[in-house]
C-alpha cells in the first residue's frame, strides 16, 4: 500500500481503493495457498489429512456422531467435502481480511500526506 502510495502520488488514496488493493494481494495469497493445499493433498492422497481429522474427532469425547465422524473420513465423497469447504472458509477469511487490512492501510497512509 505505501509502494503505492509513492509510485502513484497524484492519485488520490481512498479507502475504497485500499480495500481493493487489499483484496488482489489477499486473491495472489490464497491462489498460493490453494495450489499448496491441493498440491499437498495430491502427494499422499489425503492420508495426512485424515491422520489430523481422525486426531480432532477422537479428541472430542463428548461428540455423539464420533463413531460416524470416524466412519465418514474412509469416504472420498466426505474428504472432497472437506477440502472444498476449507478452500471456500479460507478464501472468504483471507480476502475479508486482506480488504479490510488495505482499508486501513489506506486511512492511515491519507493521513499523514
Amino acid at each position: 500500500m505505501l509502494l503505492y502510495a509513492r509510485r502513484r502520488p497524484e492519485l488520490r488514496l481512498t479507502t475504497r481503493t485500499g480495500a481493493r488493493l487489499g483484496m488482489y494481494s489477499g486473491l495472489i495469497s490464497f491462489a498460493v495457498f490453494v495450489v499448496a493445499l491441493v498440491g499437498s493433498y495430491l502427494a499422499d492422497r489425503g492420508a495426512s489429512f485424515r491422520q489430523l481429522l481422525g486426531q480432532f474427532i477422537n479428541a472430542q469425547a463428548n461428540n455423539p456422531r464420533k463413531a460416524e465422524l470416524l466412519n465418514g473420513l474412509n469416504s472420498p465423497e466426505f474428504m472432497a467435502t472437506f477440502v472444498v469447504m476449507l478452500i471456500v472458509f479460507v478464501g472468504v477469511l483471507v480476502l475479508g481480511f486482506s480488504a479490510v487490512g488495505g482499508a486501513i492501510a489506506a486511512k492511515l497512509i491519507r493521513r499523514r500526506q
